[in-house]
């Protein structure tokens, strides 16, 4: 609730967790930012740099996503648009996190009157495999 609370009103980017799934919806020309810590993925690939991947399923509307490691508010002019792939019903983007990178942001823009959606991110080795 105080995830919720903070994003709405502040427009500072809530946590999310590695495979963990988060639903949200989004109005119309505003964002939703979140952030992901990647200390513990730098840990685990001992202090390099890999792969983190968002998952999402667009439920309703359509929505255009950002990222950037440095801009805690990413969006059209601050940061790189998702270019998702496709695998059955859902979409999903694939990033590159640079060692010491701290944080992963991202934002999910609404384009539409209303827009749901829900995602995952997930930590990547090399080759692709999930990182528990």
């Amino acid at each position: 609730a105080i995830n919720s609370i903070t994003v709405q009103t502040c427009g500072i980017p809530a946590f999310v967790i590695p495979n963990v799934k988060v639903e949200s919806e989004v109005p119309s020309n505003t964002f939703r930012y979140y952030q992901l810590d990647t200390t513990e993925f730098h840990q685990k690939r001992n202090n390099q740099g890999g792969f983190i991947e968002i998952t999402a399923t667009i439920l309703l509307g359509k929505v255009e996503v950002f990222t950037s490691t440095t801009d805690t508010n990413p969006g059209s002019n601050t940061g790189k648009r998702v270019q998702f792939q496709t695998r059955g019903t859902q979409q999903y983007y694939i990033e590159y996190i640079e060692e010491n990178t701290p944080r992963l942001y991202f934002s999910f823009f609404g384009v539409q009157a209303t827009n749901e959606y829900d995602f995952v991110v997930n930590w990547l080795d090399e080759s692709g495999v999930l990182i528990g």
